[in-house]
């Protein structure tokens, strides 16, 4: 009992603090110096450079306004690191969100993977289980990606929930020929994971 009692405090201590580091990192990513133009200050525009300088695995940021979502995008060397480290490449039981380390982001490829935890305190990819609920997906219907200095913005058109047991293939398609073959993919691959 005292074991399970001591894990349950490391986690939350652990959350706690993950939360304080992503909070400053916000802080850093959209905030600019005193004498940075207003047009700069006001456009929502991250801080790339400054990011960068912190963790040169640094690829942009993601948002979805009126969510937590709100966090540093970083692209590693594998699959793995990130889902234990922080953005300052610290253990972390929270991880960072990354991109799929096959994903070529300087390609303009129509399919991005992002990996994150789905915290037990709420953090990081947690709140995408709320776009099961119709009323949730009706006020959150984009997702805002900022991706080396360009800033997109995708409307969520369709949800899927998966899990590695049920399509452990899911994550190995990373492009597709053609535009059809992408279609044909969310038509018969996905469907039957769809909300």
């Amino acid at each position: 009992m005292a074991y399970c009692a001591y894990n349950i405090i490391i986690y939350y201590t652990d959350s706690y603090n993950n939360q304080k580091v992503y909070k400053n990192i916000r802080n850093i990513a959209f905030n600019f110096s005193e004498d940075s133009s207003p047009d700069i200050k006001n456009r929502n525009i991250l801080n790339y450079n400054e990011l960068f300088n912190i963790n040169p695995d640094c690829v942009g940021w993601i948002k979805i306004k009126g969510t937590e979502i709100d966090y540093p995008v970083v692209q590693g060397t594998d699959n793995e690191y990130y889902l234990h480290h922080d953005f300052n490449k610290r253990n972390a039981v929270c991880g960072t969100i990354f991109i799929d380390s096959r994903c070529d982001i300087t390609s303009g490829s129509n399919h991005l993977i992002l990996y994150g935890h789905q915290m037990k305190d709420g953090s990081m990819f947690k709140q995408l289980n709320n776009y099961k609920k119709d009323d949730f997906y009706k006020k959150h219907k984009e997702i805002t990606l900022y991706i080396n200095e360009s800033v997109y913005t995708y409307e969520i058109v369709s949800v899927y929930v998966i899990t590695i047991s049920q399509n452990a293939d899911y994550y190995n398609y990373i492009n597709k020929d053609t535009k059809a073959a992408f279609i044909n993919y969310i038509n018969e691959e996905m469907a039957p994971h769809k909300l």
